[in-house]
């Protein structure tokens, strides 16, 4: 255990925080007014305690308090981190023996272990010869998959991907759709759409075909009238790249293009050259 946890500590970005205030302790310096990281034998004492507060007298006479000690694996918020960190901590997630925190108002999440608490690694499932032995191998999960982020980006490829892929989807009522009928507009205007002699308006009333305005209104009822159309051939345009922005929001590479492949299968505009 205290080798295991040894382990994490000198991960060259985790952070191991102080539960008694905001001191900031890693293996790369101190900062945020911390404390130098816990030593060995500061370690294998809270291992004994599963964690838990230490006081203890040392060898010198004097009293010692030794806190427990949250291990931050990893975190990332709408200000900071990345789509790599993010897809990182559903990979732990799925570990037992790691928390995971969420803060509100930034979409931000850590995951942590306490250094030291053996008991969090324990399941319900196992038995009371081999818990500690389970405990430590989950333990060990963990440190494998922190040992992973050294050489690789990603834990786990597919769990990027299908992170991804859901902020994609998302990305459709967080700008797309609020985008898209500005950016219809001037598409029509490019590509000299006219308004069709027998369109009609929601309210069955025309359009002027000849006036900048009226082909707006069209434009803007079309894309009202066919939005869940345009937003599905929007999202099968094959040439979509869907790239991290923050840690938390993706952008199009291939909007422009996806934006006119869903005008001409939707509204049957031009064809993309």
């Amino acid at each position: 255990m205290v080798e295991l946890f040894s382990i994490l500590l000198d991960h060259p970005r985790i952070e191991a925080a102080s539960t008694r205030g905001p001191h900031v302790r890693t293996p790369l310096g101190i900062r945020a007014g911390g404390e130098s990281m816990p030593s060995e034998d500061q370690v294998r004492a809270l291992v004994l305690a599963d964690g838990a507060r230490v006081s203890r007298t040392d060898l010198d006479g004097d009293r010692e308090v030794i806190d427990p000690v949250e291990i931050v694996l990893v975190s990332y918020s709408d200000i900071h981190g990345t789509d790599a960190d993010a897809a990182n901590l559903r990979a732990l997630a799925r570990l037992p023996g790691v928390t995971i925190v969420r803060s509100i108002g930034d979409r931000g999440a850590r995951a942590q272990v306490r250094l030291g608490e053996l008991s969090a690694f324990i399941t319900t499932e196992d038995t009371s010869r081999d818990r500690s032995s389970e405990a430590i191998r989950r333990l060990d999960q963990v440190v494998d998959a922190m040992t992973t982020t050294l050489e690789e980006l990603y834990i786990d490829d597919s769990t990027h991907v299908e992170y991804l892929i859901e902020l994609a989807e998302a990305a459709w009522d967080a700008w797309i759709r609020l985008d898209l009928p500005s950016e219809l507009r001037q598409l029509a205007r490019d590509l000299d759409i006219a308004v069709p002699d027998d369109a009609r308006s929601p309210d069955g009333g025309r359009y002027d075909a000849g006036d900048l305005d009226g082909i707006d209104r069209y434009v803007d009822d079309l894309f009202g009238v066919y939005e869940d159309k345009v937003r599905a051939a929007y999202y099968d345009y094959e040439g979509n790249e869907w790239v991290a922005e923050t840690a938390t929001s993706v952008i199009n590479a291939r909007h422009g293009h996806a934006v006119r492949y869903a005008a001409h299968m939707v509204f049957g505009w031009p064809a993309l050259p």
